[in-house]
């Protein structure tokens, strides 16, 4: 079950979602600033908090399956 759930996160990592933490807080301004941004140049300012914000999500994500799963059960 929580296999499951993992896997539906990094399928929503492309996805607005709003979910509470610092890397969905992170995502949650990128995602505010691409709606807001006026001109070409603020879009690549905004892209640094996304993209640190679905890193984040991404890497703790993996380091949880890592360190509570072995191999057999991720990938069967």
């Amino acid at each position: 079950m929580l296999v499951a759930v993992i896997y539906l996160i990094f399928i929503s990592l492309g996805l607005p979602d709003s979910l509470l933490g610092s890397g969905w807080f992170l995502t949650i301004l990128g995602l505010v600033g691409f709606s807001l941004s006026g001109s070409y140049w603020i879009l690549f300012i905004f892209a640094v908090p996304y993209g640190l914000g679905a890193g984040s999500i991404d890497a703790s994500v993996n380091h949880y399956v890592a360190n509570h799963y072995k191999t057999a059960q991720v990938a069967s």
